[in-house]
């Protein structure tokens, strides 16, 4: 009877033994399940607050109605629409980068126009060489090889001699390409162009776009971009350097050039930093290469996620609670030309 009674108590032991396994690993289960379940929430979240960065952004822009664009305007400078605006549950700030003359770079909230950068597939072979040569630092023969073979990449035309010879020589590389014969789709396409290497492409990325007009914007372009345009026309280097000091202080003081004609913008540039004939000469010999409006519209979207601190379980995976959205918005056709998200 004590033996019955014995094993029976053995075996309820081990059932509630068996009973309090199972639940530990059932609660295991539903637990880890529940965090799971709560970070795609949380990616959610911060996936629709990018988004929400994004309109917020292309909503500053076609905000914008006047005949010129400037780094003063709502769309550029405007940490209440795009510096950590609380949606719901969720976060958003749109920024982009700038390159700073000593190669540092900053981020500013808001957006950036394509325009303030140099399109490398409209810009002639001359705004090409001196972009090599100024930006790039390489020789002016091997700038002009470059500029040449970049040209050639992105050329429609059929040519029988130089296009064999030109496809002979992507097509013998380690890793063959096909000659695209096309705009460029993408900057980094450049890397693929003969001459273009890695460290000659970090050097010049900054200031190339594959996007806009193909023209510059006096207004937002760098003053290394403003002394691209001035080799490429032959221009003077004391009057370009003094030029470019002068447009650089003219728009540190939130002012904005308005009419888009060579005397308008001499005119308005004399009144207010004293233009001189020199630097009027550098500047005629810019002209057929600057506007003062802009079409494309760069910028980076963060969407977060506004719920609580993160758990063991998600510190794990914690960078995936942020969802980035880089963008181009081409504002004349109301079309994004440019999506990448994180």
């Amino acid at each position: 009877m004590i033996s019955r009674r014995g094993s029976i108590l053995i075996l309820t032991l081990w059932t509630l033994f068996f009973l309090s396994a199972l639940a530990v690993a059932v609660g295991a289960y539903v637990d880890s399940g529940l965090r799971l379940a709560g970070w795609f929430k949380k990616q959610t979240i911060a996936s629709y607050a990018a988004r929400a960065g994004v309109d917020r952004a292309l909503m500053e822009v076609l905000a914008d109605t006047n005949g010129w664009d400037g780094l003063t305007e709502s769309w550029a400078c405007n940490d209440e629409a795009f510096k950590d605006v609380q949606l719901g549950n969720g976060v958003f700030s749109v920024t982009h980068t700038v390159r700073m003359p000593d190669g540092s770079t900053t981020t500013n909230y808001g957006l950036i126009d394509e325009e303030s950068r140099i399109n490398v597939s409209r810009a002639s072979a001359d705004l090409l060489t001196s972009l090599m040569v100024v930006v790039g630092g390489v020789d002016s023969a091997s700038a002009s090889e470059i500029a040449a073979s970049i040209i050639d990449w992105r050329k429609q035309e059929e040519n029988v001699l130089t296009d064999a010879a030109k496809n002979n020589y992507y097509k013998g590389l380690a890793e063959p390409v096909k000659c695209h014969n096309g705009a460029f789709q993408e900057i980094h396409e450049l890397l693929l162009v003969k001459g273009v290497s890695s460290a000659l492409f970090a050097n010049i990325e900054p200031y190339v776009t594959v996007h806009g007009s193909g023209k510059v914007n006096v207004n937002t372009a760098s003053a290394v971009v403003l002394r691209v345009l001035a080799v490429s026309s032959g221009a003077d280097e004391t009057a370009t350097t003094s030029l470019i000091e002068k447009i650089i202080s003219f728009r540190e003081r939130k002012e904005v050039l308005k009419i888009a004609t060579a005397s308008g913008i001499m005119r308005q540039l004399k009144e207010a930093v004293g233009l001189q004939p020199p630097e009027e000469s550098v500047l005629s010999g810019m002209m057929s290469m600057i506007t003062l409006q802009s079409t494309c519209f760069r910028g980076t979207s963060e969407g977060r996620s506004g719920a609580g601190q993160a758990s063991n379980f998600d510190a794990k995976v914690l960078s995936r609670e942020v969802c980035r959205t880089e963008f181009v918005f081409d504002r004349g056709n109301r079309t994004k030309v440019y999506w990448h998200e994180d």
